[in-house]
């Protein structure tokens, strides 16, 4: 069965997804297993892995709450690890507090770890969250990595919590030598990673950042042109609808006006967060639907307007309206106003 079918069969949730693929994968190859494990090596956790993997099990008598992504265990059947594979959700309250006494709960002898995986732009603000938690609930943290590591790692009591990046475990797994067939299922799960990295993003906030007024002027600028653009289109035949000036559609995260056109909306005209995030390319956007009368084939949209952003459904289509550097506010107004007269003029 390849990792798509695996997928397919039996997960629904993203994150509950990518546990299974990435437990699917391990299984799949000893060798993959003893990589995985490896990463634990520079918090000095070494041992000889059971090579299966068990996903989403509690502690064996139910007492403690929480049921972590991954149990790893020795070849003598001892718990050593407990992986917890995080993207953009939030720390349940089980983590990592309760995980730890689960570890500390089935250990016999030696040390155990505690894993988080996140991406890449999240280690930090998920490093210090879960460092506060332990402080709070009584755990003395002792011998702490580097900042500068790739595996983060702190001793709590005789066991570690360690966090790393998603990209770090990938490329660890990568380097191993296996069949076209696993490697092909590395290939797809990286894919999947960083797609699921790419989604529902909160960067934790930097001083930098909240203090610097010349984000807040910016934006200001960007509705400015919008609203200026809107006051022109008038007098070139389009419709601008009011009383919805402002709303988020959905994921799309947006500051809108419906543009009409003929004496119907034909879309709007917006500044797409979410897109603009996605494409780069520029701010503003020009937001049409499937009830606008599109060319034959919806490949020869894609030629006649370069860059052009599709929603996964196929039903809503972002056309950018590039706005012109360097130049003054008036010359932006009047470029972005004939692109969209443009686009309208050709699609309806």
């Amino acid at each position: 069965m390849s990792v798509l079918a695996h997928v397919v069969a039996s997960m629904r949730q993203r994150e509950r997804r990518a546990t299974q693929v990435l437990a699917y994968i391990l299984n799949g190859h000893p060798e993959l297993v003893r990589a995985f494990v490896g990463l634990l090596d520079e918090a000095d956790i070494r041992f000889q892995p059971s090579f299966r993997i068990q996903t989403e099990k509690g502690d064996k008598d139910g007492v403690i709450p929480g049921l972590p992504d991954m149990k790893i265990r020795d070849e003598g059947g001892t718990l050593r690890v407990l992986v917890e594979n995080k993207f953009w959700a939030d720390l349940t309250a089980a983590q990592p507090v309760q995980y730890l006494k689960m570890l500390q709960k089935e250990r016999k002898d030696g040390s155990s770890a505690l894993l988080f995986i996140v991406p890449e732009k999240r280690v930090t603000q998920i490093w210090n969250e879960l460092k506060a938690k332990c402080c709070e609930a009584g755990f003395d943290l002792v011998k702490e990595s580097s900042e500068r590591d790739r595996v983060k790692w702190v001793s709590v009591g005789t066991d570690k919590m360690l966090v790393t990046d998603w990209r770090n475990v990938l490329c660890s797994l990568e380097q191993v030598t296996v069949g076209d067939e696993i490697r092909s299922d590395l290939f797809q799960f990286r894919r999947m990673v960083e797609e699921l990295e790419g989604s529902e993003v909160f960067l934790a906030l930097r001083p930098g950042e909240v203090k610097n007024v010349d984000v807040p002027q910016r934006m200001i600028n960007y509705m400015d042109v919008l609203d200026s653009v809107c006051d022109r289109l008038p007098h070139k035949g389009m419709g601008i609808m009011c009383g919805q000036s402002q709303a988020s559609l959905g994921k799309y995260k947006s500051i809108y006006r419906n543009l009409q056109h003929g004496g119907k909306v034909v879309g709007w005209l917006a500044i797409s967060f979410f897109v603009w995030h996605q494409v780069g390319t520029t701010p503003l956007w020009l937001w049409m639907n499937g009830d606008v009368h599109l060319p034959k084939r919806f490949e020869k949209l894609g030629e006649l307007f370069e860059g052009m952003y599709v929603s996964k459904s196929g039903y809503s289509h972002f056309i950018p309206i590039q706005l012109k550097s360097d130049v003054e506010k008036e010359r932006v107004i009047e470029g972005a106003v004939d692109r969209i007269c443009e686009i309208v003029r050709k699609l309806t």
